[in-house]
């Protein structure tokens, strides 16, 4: 028998447990963006709510394969939220006008009208995939061993959630697009670090090449880091969203 696509993603997940060890230097220039960058660990569990919100008729229509899948991404979130709070604490980049800034942003997502699984899709592979390799270039090791932990599971609800967005007939709506970009310009709106990745237009421009593409040229050294980004993946392995 073929293994399905969705069960070959479930093959791909790998056990961790949430760790951040001892506070460490971040790179000078990026205390802000990473503080914003963790003020938005918020969305993890609202990710969540929305898969396990699919309706009954949507799973109805999809493989016993695609449901195991989504109900084990939905437990990933609670890890993720959990390994995100201890960085938080570890870290204490954040301010409460960086957490104010969030829970608006955080309800502006909530209430967007685009059906859950796109918003699922365009917040993970457009805004969390540009959180993670932050921490990892900008970041102390705690946050580079947390970036590759969630790195493995994003990358496969990435691929769940673009290629089940297909297969349902469902995608992006403009509004939804520039919410993503206001998202971004916000993570990095003074971010000025040293080396290739201390400057906000990379962020900005990788965020729109992953949504629209897939990929994200700028930011290809991701490989000599803990764990690969989704975008490092042979294209045959995830689908592009239509």
């Amino acid at each position: 028998m073929t293994t399905s696509f969705y069960a070959k993603l479930l093959q791909r997940k790998k056990s961790w447990t949430p760790t951040c060890g001892q506070r460490a230097p971040v790179a000078p220039g990026s205390e802000d963006t990473l503080g914003r960058a963790l003020a938005l660990r918020i969305l993890e569990i609202p990710v969540g709510d929305w898969i396990a919100g699919v309706s009954r008729q949507e799973l109805a229509l999809l493989t016993p394969d695609a449901v195991t899948l989504l109900a084990s991404n939905v437990e990933d979130e609670y890890k993720h939220d959990q390994a995100l709070n201890l960085a938080h604490d570890t870290y204490q980049l954040t301010t409460p006008t960086m957490q104010a800034d969030a829970r608006t942003l955080t309800a502006r997502w909530l209430s967007h009208p685009d059906h859950p699984i796109v918003k699922a899709a365009v917040l993970e592979t457009s805004v969390f995939f540009v959180i993670l390799p932050m921490m990892r270039f900008l970041g102390g090791p705690g946050l580079r061993t947390i970036s590759g932990d969630i790195s493995n599971d994003e990358s496969i609800h990435v691929a769940t959630n673009r290629q089940l967005a297909k297969e349902l007939g469902y995608t992006w709506s403009p509004s939804l697009d520039r919410l993503r970009e206001e998202t971004v310009q916000w993570l990095v709106s003074d971010l000025d670090a040293p080396g290739n990745w201390g400057y906000p237009e990379v962020w900005i421009k990788s965020s729109r090449s992953l949504l629209e593409q897939g990929i994200a040229p700028d930011l290809e050294q991701t490989k000599s880091y803990v764990m690969p980004a989704f975008f490092e993946h042979r294209n045959d392995d995830l689908p592009m969203y239509a």
